[in-house]
């Protein structure tokens, strides 16, 4: 008689699985020529069978590692042309400290006009920034945690989804492609030495975001010092997608599929208006600092920093 597995290993062996239908939709999605197909790929895959009931899960311990990897991808991406625009980042990051108020007092409005929902659940739905960490707030505000769920969830998935499309038609033709280099046995011991230290480091000073951000620093750190100027080969930036788009889909598990129909229509609404307001501010930007439309949009887009800015260096924004 066989023994039955054990939870971890049923754990591993349905993150194994959503990981293969996440890829498998990526390269659906590649052949057909759609936007962001590794990211966009595993959303819509892995959604639409969260949503028909099929489990689709991935353990908390392979967050943490899914961030560190983003961390670096973004990192790397920092040279000595992005720090010479570092007189531009002042009056950004000032419009980015009143585009934070303006679209929360925006999205609360409309979640409370609209989706009629109660003052905590429109606050907390309206708040922009990572989907995890908003959730971690949700759930001491007092807020209809399931109702956050779905309409964060569906609020991204759509987001990204969605803002490929535009921003491809938005965007400049891409310049000359980067060809990332990397040799595994010189390098991966100080990428991984580095990452592991500014996540620990971030964790320990209790930075939000802290496995990316620290990560993201210390990958930036090197790269802009010329300690390293490896990029991360194309394969694994298309993991870190696929782990990124799995994590977002799978966020529909359980989902009730009457309240999901409602709250798709909402959510769909509030993308439209945060993408409106975002592209106001971004039009500002590009006038007067004479930043590209495109970046600026993304950056001011109301999704999580990972998910946005994985979507800036796919598209070569």
């Amino acid at each position: 008689m066989s023994q039955p597995q054990s939870t971890g290993a049923l754990s591993l062996a349905v993150a194994a699985r959503t990981l293969a239908l996440g890829a498998a939709g990526g390269w659906l999605f590649s052949i057909g020529g759609l936007p962001l197909p590794w990211l966009t790929g595993p959303i819509a895959v892995i959604a639409a069978l969260a949503i028909a009931g099929v489990s689709v899960d991935m353990p908390d311990w392979f967050r943490p590692v899914i961030f560190i990897m983003l961390g670096i991808i973004i990192g790397s991406r920092v040279d000595q042309q992005m720090l010479a625009g570092l007189a531009r980042w002042p009056l950004s990051l000032g419009l980015l400290v009143l585009y934070v108020p303006a679209a929360i007092v925006t999205m609360y409005a409309y979640f409370r006009l609209v989706g009629r929902a109660d003052p905590n659940t429109a606050l907390v739905s309206s708040s922009p920034g990572s989907l995890t960490y908003v959730l971690a707030y949700a759930a001491d505000s007092g807020a209809d945690m399931r109702k956050v769920v779905v309409t964060q969830s569906v609020r991204l998935g759509i987001l990204v989804l969605l803002l490929p499309m535009a921003l491809t038609q938005a965007a400049p033709p891409p310049g000359p492609a980067i060809v990332a280099t990397f040799n595994p046995f010189d390098q991966i011991w100080l990428f991984a030495a580095a990452a592991a230290g500014g996540a620990l480091m971030a964790w320990k000073l209790s930075i939000p975001a802290a496995p990316m951000l620290g990560a993201l620093a210390a990958s930036a750190i090197l790269h802009a010092t010329g300690l390293n100027t490896a990029l991360l080969p194309d394969a694994a930036v298309m993991a870190a997608q696929v782990a990124l788009g799995c994590q977002i889909g799978g966020r529909l598990q359980g989902a009730n599929r009457k309240e999901l129909a409602q709250v798709s229509v909402i959510g769909t609404g509030a993308v439209l208006v945060g993408i409106a307001l975002s592209a106001l501010f971004a039009l500002a930007v590009d006038r007067l600092l004479g930043i590209e439309f495109a970046q600026a949009l993304l950056a001011f887009a109301p999704g999580g920093i990972e998910a946005m800015a994985l979507m800036a260096i796919s598209l070569d924004l």
